[in-house]
């Protein structure tokens, strides 16, 4: 599975077999994931601070009926 991802790479010299880490389909990944991190905490943020605004406003207000 490792060596058909690119992950690693095999080599065959008589009845040995030699694998080596191909780290850089693995950086690759890691950029993908790094742009919907930004991506999603950046709209997870704006939808926090809208969900709390939303309370903020639904909580009825502290003052007294004579303060108002």
């Amino acid at each position: 599975m490792l060596e058909r991802a690119g992950l690693i790479a095999r080599s065959v010299p008589g009845r040995t077999h030699t694998c080596r880490l191909d780290a850089a389909p693995m950086h690759a990944g890691m950029e993908w994931i790094r742009h919907y991190e930004r991506f999603w905490g950046g709209r997870l943020d704006a939808l926090q601070a809208a969900l709390e605004a939303e309370d903020d406003a639904a909580r009825p207000s502290h003052k007294s009926r004579s303060q108002r």
